[in-house]
């Protein structure tokens, strides 16, 4: 008896230390992934805010600028961090998997607190990954509205003199981030792939399910 309680207490204990590094982690995620996103609407504020209170083109040119920063620091950290991407999600993928199953057809053999593993790790990843994917594909749809306005602003891409910096304006893209092994892209991340991966996840569910019987 004194064994199994003190088993139960330990891989208890062990559970709720796994669930911290869970939550951990998927906090540094979400949070590198919202403050890219936040700082791109601040941007925007600001540029709205500069074209409110101050009429001179070169205060609005510098929104521009920490665009083209922000723009600059994820072509820099690109390679590795999509290849890091694409694996994290994969690995991931394959770890919902097997926690469903767990969840699903070990109800009646595993003791209570390591079947209970097996719906929270795999719901508390489910909500970090598509936190995160959520924020990354929106990048693309903030940022494609935010160049729209910015291309038909007159006081931004003016004429004359600043033929120069109407291309630059004119040139410049939407933030689009991908899953990639190093350069080689593979898919966008956008709200499609999102929708595509849960539905994966689902699928690969089901097939393990229907393999296993």
């Amino acid at each position: 008896m004194g064994v199994k309680l003190s088993s139960f207490i330990f891989v208890t204990l062990s559970a709720i230390s796994a669930g911290q590094i869970l939550l951990g982690m998927g906090y540094i995620f979400v949070l590198t992934t919202w403050i890219i996103l936040h700082n791109i609407c601040q941007i925007d504020l600001d540029y709205k805010q500069r074209g409110v209170l101050i009429v001179a083109r070169k205060e609005r040119r510098a929104t521009v600028v920490l665009y083209n920063r922000i723009v600059l620091l994820l072509l820099n950290v690109a390679p590795p961090l999509y290849s890091v991407a694409l694996f994290m999600l994969v690995g991931c993928a394959g770890v919902i998997v097997v926690l469903n199953l767990m969840s699903i057809k070990m109800h009646g053999i595993l003791p209570l607190n390591i079947y209970i593993l097996g719906p929270f790790f795999s719901l508390g990843l489910i909500i970090v990954l598509n936190t995160v994917l959520k924020c990354a594909s929106s990048y693309e749809v903030r940022t494609k509205d935010m160049l729209h306005r910015w291309k038909n602003d007159t006081q931004l891409v003016a004429s004359g003199a600043q033929k120069e910096h109407s291309r630059r304006v004119a040139a410049m893209r939407p933030i689009l981030l991908f899953m990639a092994v190093w350069r080689t892209n593979i898919l966008p991340v956008d709200i499609k792939f999102m929708c595509d991966y849960n539905a994966f996840l689902v699928d690969g569910t089901i097939a393990v399910l229907l393999t296993d019987e």
